[in-house]
């Protein structure tokens, strides 16, 4: 696999992982009685996935965020990444 390659795996990841979890939303609504409820919880992260892609084109923090390239914001994940096990 190519770096370019693995960089927009990575890249989709986000957006991927976000539809997934809006469809266990759903299966878990559903099958507690509330379907509704399951369609608006993924109709949320659908629109939360669609918007990080669309945002991801205009914004260099959020791409950065989402290719993990930039050494700066890998810095700024790490400080956050420690300051969040410390809490």
């Amino acid at each position: 696999m190519s770096r370019n390659d693995r960089a927009r795996l990575v890249f989709w990841s986000t957006p991927a992982l976000g539809v997934l979890v809006g469809i266990v939303y759903l299966a878990a609504a559903s099958f507690s009685g509330h379907p509704l409820l399951g369609l608006v919880m993924f109709a949320v992260m659908l629109v939360f996935s669609a918007a990080v892609g669309l945002v991801s084109r205009r914004s260099e923090t959020v791409r950065g965020l989402l290719d993990r390239q930039d050494e700066r914001i890998a810095g700024i994940d790490l400080g956050a990444t420690a300051g969040a096990l410390i809490a």
